[in-house]
């Protein structure tokens, strides 16, 4: 099944691929999963192999972990949940892990607690890797758990800081209010100064228009 799987994949891949060669030589881990399910088809002791598909689990994680850090919605008050969900699911990943390759790990539960102990470095030593593929899961645990802890800091670092920053946009904004009300009422006082000087000028223009007036109608009376 893993042989057919694997195979399957990977000429479909080459298919599709504009460029299959070099997908076959970013994907070596495939080849390998290949190549020893073909050797175990055929009777060879491929007790190794076990190691590579842990690692190509683990590149598949890594690859998933990197995705999430990239995403902007994580260092928001949403990113809290999202981050517990990708917890919770890489311990009970990891912990299956452990289960299937550890034989002093007898139930899924002690295989989850090895992974939350792995993952969070703490290692009380009751259940300790033993296997290659435990060793390698072990190894792969703790790179996500340190990416996890990473992100729950810039978490709780990005809510103090986006409270602070709403705090200094609503100060800001009062400012702005504040500002356009006393550029309103300079306007207005500025209106009614021009006002009053247009008036004047009005009256003013009144008068030497009566003057000229007077001075146009006396010579015809004379």
């Amino acid at each position: 099944m893993i042989l057919v799987a694997f195979a399957g994949e990977m000429l479909w891949m080459m298919r599709v691929s504009g460029a299959p060669w070099r997908y076959v030589a970013e994907n070596w881990l495939s080849l390998l999963v290949i190549a020893g399910s073909a050797a175990s088809l055929l009777g060879a002791a491929t007790e190794g192999i076990a190691l590579v598909r842990v690692l190509r689990v683990a590149v598949a994680a890594m690859i998933v972990m990197r995705a999430v850090a990239g995403s902007s919605v994580l260092f928001t008050r949403r990113g809290a949940p999202l981050l517990i969900g990708v917890a919770v699911l890489a311990i009970l990943c990891q912990g299956a892990l452990f289960y299937w390759h550890e034989p002093s790990v007898q139930t899924f539960w002690d295989g989850l607690w090895l992974a939350f102990v792995t993952g969070t470095t703490i290692g009380y030593g009751d259940f300790v890797p033993a296997t290659g593929g435990g060793r390698v899961t072990a190894v792969f645990t703790v790179l996500i758990g340190w990416t996890l802890l990473s992100l729950f800091t810039a978490n709780v670092v990005a809510f103090f800081v986006g409270r602070e920053e709403r705090e200094r946009r609503h100060e800001l904004h009062r400012e702005i209010v504040q500002l356009r009300a006393e550029i309103a009422r300079l306007l207005d006082a500025e209106e009614l100064k021009l006002r009053r000087e247009m008036h004047a000028d009005l009256r003013s223009l009144h008068a030497d228009l009566r003057t000229l007036l007077q001075h146009v109608d006396r010579p015809k009376s004379s």
